[in-house]
């Protein structure tokens, strides 16, 4: 049997290779943020220069949707581009972000989709980069244009800026939605005989829910009880996606639709005023990711595609008919629509005195077009006489 001994040099080269190799995998020198406690930790003045890159380790705390739970993180500063990664303690990259924050800084979200957390500037924090367990974590700011790669903490950077930012990183439980939201339950469906009720009385402030990937689209009833005040919006809301709001009368007839917020807008959210609505009462609501567009009964369009940013009654070769398909596809992602002059159906519609149907404060012509379009689309205000049943007992 013969032993081979490796050459004094060949010994060398081997070590060398071993202590680049433990090199590339040693956790890089970062500043130590603790344990990051509920609130804000904020570290101001970060001199990021050229193609530096700088880094914090910290303990976070398990956020999700199921913990109820958030942890949000951004940079600061009156000018600069900003670049932030995530790492967990083996190295493997977690999330990066370029321009979520304001202007051209950064910004991650865990945990807690809803409500949003507002950020001035950027996108809100809304857990769009997931959930994350309890532990030890490496956070890298550099300047644009750095490059993240998925392991072993591999970080660089080609810039040649100096900039100076503010890190704030920010833990903590969401505020209970308001009393007057409807959060979707299941999955609503996309036809006034399918769409979701909301649950509730008086004052109908907010809708929220998500559209699957794949596309699809939600509807609920809604009572417009004050249309002077009628708004639907998802802009300044925290929506994730390219929306479409659309409006509908009981039979399927479309009413009104805006695809980018009018009017002239750059922005991908949507919003509807009382522009042409001719009345109080019930009415359906729906919202689509873009393209996602309703069909009448013979597959024609309800709505033309174009123009943009601008609030539109049918105008499709379908315009006269009532929905009976969607094209299909379209964004996907959560969504909150704010509402104003709204109720829930069948309770905030229903006014204490009856006379008063659509809740205005007085008594005159526009109750009776409220009654009308309940009544003719049996929903429960229009049971006016407390039988139990929509009919003509109900008309005096």
């Amino acid at each position: 049997m013969s032993i081979r001994i490796a050459r004094p040099h060949a010994l060398g080269a081997v070590a060398a290779t071993l202590a680049l190799a433990a090199a590339a995998y040693a956790q890089p020198a970062a500043t130590d943020l603790g344990t990051l406690p509920e609130g804000e930790t904020r570290v101001n003045g970060i001199a990021v220069s050229g193609s530096s890159i700088v880094w914090y380790q910290f303990m976070a705390p398990a956020v999700s949707n199921a913990d109820n739970r958030y942890l949000d993180i951004w940079t600061e500063a009156a000018g600069g581009d900003s670049e932030l990664g995530l790492y967990d303690s083996t190295g493997t990259r977690i999330a990066i972000d370029d321009d979520d924050g304001d202007s051209l800084r950064s910004a991650l979200s865990f945990g807690a989709t809803s409500p949003a957390r507002p950020l001035t500037g950027g996108v809100a924090h809304n857990g769009r980069d997931g959930n994350l367990a309890a532990g030890l974590y490496y956070l890298a700011l550099g300047n644009f244009n750095t490059t993240f790669n998925e392991f072993t903490w591999d970080v660089f950077s080609s810039s040649t800026a100096n900039n100076t930012f503010d890190l704030v990183l920010s833990v903590g439980t969401p505020p209970p939605p308001p009393p007057d939201r409807w959060n979707e339950t299941g999955d609503a469906g996309e036809f006034p005989t399918t769409a979701q009720v909301p649950s509730g009385s008086g004052n109908l402030g907010s809708i929220s829910g998500s559209i699957a990937t794949g596309g699809e689209v939600d509807m609920f009833e809604i009572e417009i009880c004050d249309v002077a005040n009628f708004t639907a919006t998802t802009t300044g809301t925290g929506t994730t996606m390219d929306t479409q709001l659309w409006l509908f009368l009981a039979d399927g007839s479309g009413v009104v639709f805006n695809d980018d917020t009018p009017p002239g807008g750059v922005g991908l959210q949507s919003t509807l005023s009382s522009a042409f609505i001719t009345g109080p009462g019930q009415y359906y609501l729906a919202i689509s990711g873009y393209n996602n567009d309703p069909n009448d009964e013979f597959g024609q369009l309800m709505w033309l595609n174009t123009p943009f940013n601008a609030e539109r009654a049918p105008d499709g070769p379908g315009a006269a008919g009532t929905l009976s398909s969607w094209t299909g596809g379209g964004a996907s992602g959560t969504y909150l629509i704010n509402l104003t002059g709204a109720c829930f159906p069948g309770g905030g519609g229903c006014a204490p005195c009856a006379a008063d149907f659509d809740q205005s404060g007085g008594v005159d012509g526009d109750d009776i077009t409220a009654f009308f379009n309940d009544w003719q689309a049996g929903a429960p205000c229009g049971d006016v006489d407390g039988s139990g049943g929509v009919g003509g007992d109900d008309i005096p």
